[in-house]
């Protein structure tokens, strides 16, 4: 019986995985295509991550354009408000844009990233009913002029999307209109639930009833009498005798009908 080999590690030939052989191991066909599969991932997060960044770079720039600025600023200026930490109102505001020097430096900033807002003047209003008070943050009217800019461009992109029945802080829509579109939903369902129940009792429940809605009004009659036991049929179905012979002029009857 044969001894194995066993190398200097003191483990089997078999066992044996020196560094060397790691080495050489991640160098096959295998290994090539795994690195090929990497550089392809890597290349593609790098493309979106350049894709995002030329989105925001565009969205920023459409947020900047002096046209936009001017239009936040005339809507800021018409929503008034108190001003924030810096004492800032929107009348100040209105002479501060009016300075071209003012437009471009703001302007720059929102396109190189470096704007940066104001932390906002908290405020307390009493509740109504005397029911302790509201907490409420007013930005600065700059930093209120930037979300302007901002909702602007976004709204144009994301409104579309948005469902039909949506009514909260979308333009030209508010919660009255929500209220009406709800009312008129409750309106149609009860015309519709009437209309269903009109229609269910405008339809026959039984075939009697098919065939007396189809006979005139003097041969219903009729029927209905010729129909109806008289007391010796209900004695004598009671004591089992001429049950047949009783039922038989009804049948009778409803078939010459």
């Amino acid at each position: 019986m044969g001894t194995k080999r066993q190398t200097s590690s003191g483990l089997p030939e078999q066992l044996s995985f020196g560094w060397g052989e790691r080495g050489r191991a991640g160098h096959g066909p295998g290994s090539d295509a795994v690195s090929e599969a990497a550089g392809q991932v890597v290349e593609q997060v790098s493309t979106a991550e350049e894709r995002i960044r030329a989105l925001k770079q565009d969205l920023m720039e459409k947020v900047a354009e002096e046209v936009n600025l001017l239009e936040a600023l005339r809507r800021v200026c018409a929503n008034k408000g108190s001003a924030g930490v810096d004492g800032m109102d929107v009348t100040e505001l209105k002479a501060w844009m009016s300075v071209r020097a003012n437009r471009e430096k703001l302007r720059d900033k929102l396109i190189s990233g470096e704007y940066e807002p104001v932390p906002v003047r908290g405020v307390q209003i009493p509740k109504p009913g005397g029911k302790g008070v509201r907490q409420l943050g007013i930005p600065t009217v700059v930093d209120r002029l930037v979300q302007q800019a901002l909702l602007q461009v976004l709204e144009l992109i994301y409104d579309s999307t948005f469902s039909e029945g949506s009514y909260g802080f979308r333009p030209g829509r508010g919660a009255h209109d929500a209220l009406r579109q709800a009312s008129q939903y409750v309106a149609n369902t009860a015309s519709q639930r009437q209309a269903g129940i009109g229609a269910h009792r405008a339809i026959p429940s039984s075939r009697d009833d098919v065939e007396r809605g189809l006979r005139p009004a003097g041969r219903r009659h009729a029927a209905r009498r010729a129909t109806q036991p008289t007391a010796g049929e209900h004695t004598a179905g009671r004591l089992g005798q001429g049950t047949g012979k009783a039922r038989s002029p009804v049948l009778s009857v409803r078939r010459r009908l």
